[in-house]
């Protein structure tokens, strides 16, 4: 009996060992196609909402990138009072020919960002569209990534086809930031080649790319627009009615100043949608991927100190190494050293979203969630007791 609790314990960690050595594979992976001009007729979709860090430098690297006349950058906002509107009308200034602003959101959509996009996506003037979040910084090989990946899938004829990106946090400073740039890759990276297992692509809203054509097939982007996982939901779109690829080269979420609760409060969101996509992972998966289970087994007699010890410098390594791979660098040492503290705060989250149906998601007032992540309602912010209590009950009732 001692040794399948020593197993229970271990699994979580034997699967994201596994992932890791599928994600590194990925890394090295190169689509060994040649570019035409056509092949970066894009326009990219960037959705905005406030100033983001590093906002400027973000956009300034998207003007570097060398491409066609008519590749565009489409700043979408929801209206000309957004903190970062001063800021897109500079780009239209300073780069006329690239920049283009477009205010406005569609009305009825429950999850904002996609609102924004459906009300914009008329003004895309190219082919391919590339959704790129306005936290996210380029670069020319991870454009070529793209448009090489897409293309490589359609080799043989065309196919509806969405394309996404690995993901690691970069830059930022302050305890989260340092939480946030080792988390990141290791959540999404061999989570994602596991979930290939089952045919499932961990798709991630930072980096989208499709033809426009494909997207007016499947019935648009308002098809989309009541999920606050709407990228999740787009991947298994596309897995059902044609194909899901990820590039080699990852998506570079730029990091701000950011505090443990503002961390902690987005990964409990996140946490919470995970619950309604993919509840069983989330239920019994998720606390033994990370350390929160292991600790408490520990906790109780039923794992030796040695084991758990173990287990920990694995998680450090998954860390560190997923991050190193993502970016080419080491990761700083102290990130490193304090993948257990980030840990514990993570089990935090975990337990915080098993009794919320409920998010909060930048100025938006509580949000509750039904099942695939669907908006149900957005409604004055009640207190977080009756929030949770009405989650509770709605949990017991499934029970």
């Amino acid at each position: 009996m001692t040794f399948a609790w020593w197993a229970i314990a271990s699994a979580g960690t034997v699967i994201t060992l596994t992932g890791t050595f599928f994600a590194w594979l990925r890394s090295l992976r190169r689509p060994d196609v040649a570019l035409t001009p056509d092949d970066l007729l894009i326009t990219v979709m960037k959705p905005m909402s406030g100033l983001d860090p590093r906002l400027e430098e973000n956009l300034e690297s998207f003007a570097r990138l060398q491409a066609p006349e008519a590749f565009e950058v489409l700043m979408c906002l929801a209206s000309e009072a957004d903190a970062a509107y001063p800021v897109a009308l500079r780009f239209v200034e300073r780069y006329p020919a690239r920049f283009r602003l477009v205010t406005g959101a569609v009305a009825g959509l429950g999850n904002a960002k996609m609102a924004q996009l459906a009300s914009a996506w008329p003004h895309a003037k190219n082919p391919f569209i590339w959704v790129s979040e306005s936290n996210v910084e380029t670069s020319q090989a991870f454009m070529e990534a793209l448009a090489a990946t897409w293309k490589l899938a359609n080799a043989q004829g065309r196919i509806k086809t969405l394309v996404h990106a690995p993901l690691v946090g970069v830059s930022g400073t302050g305890l989260g930031a340092r939480f946030e740039r080792m988390h990141l890759s290791s959540l999404q990276n061999p989570n994602h080649e596991l979930g290939l297992i089952r045919k499932m692509h961990a798709v991630v809203g930072k980096t989208e790319f499709f033809h426009r054509d494909d997207m007016v097939a499947m019935g648009g982007l308002e098809r989309f627009g009541n999920y606050l996982g709407e990228d999740y939901m787009m991947g298994m779109a596309f897995a059902q009615e044609g194909v899901v690829r990820c590039t080699s080269i990852a998506t570079r979420n730029v990091l701000g100043p950011l505090p443990v609760r503002a961390w902690f409060d987005r990964h409990a969101r996140w946490a919470v949608m995970r619950k309604t996509l993919v509840g069983s992972t989330f239920y019994f998966l998720e606390p033994q991927v990370h350390l929160g289970f292991p600790t408490v087994l520990f906790a109780l007699g039923l794992a030796p100190g040695w084991l758990l010890a173990l287990i920990v410098a694995s998680r450090m390594f998954v860390d560190g190494f997923n991050y190193a791979i993502q970016t080419r660098e080491l990761p700083p040492v102290l990130d490193v050293l304090l993948v257990p503290l980030k840990e514990f705060f993570l089990f935090g989250a975990w337990l915080q979203a098993v009794f919320t149906f409920h998010v909060k998601w930048r100025a938006d007032k509580a949000i509750q969630l039904g099942p695939n992540s669907v908006v149900l309602s957005k409604v004055a912010d009640p207190s977080k007791f009756s929030r949770h209590a009405r989650s509770l009950r709605k949990v017991l009732g499934r029970v």
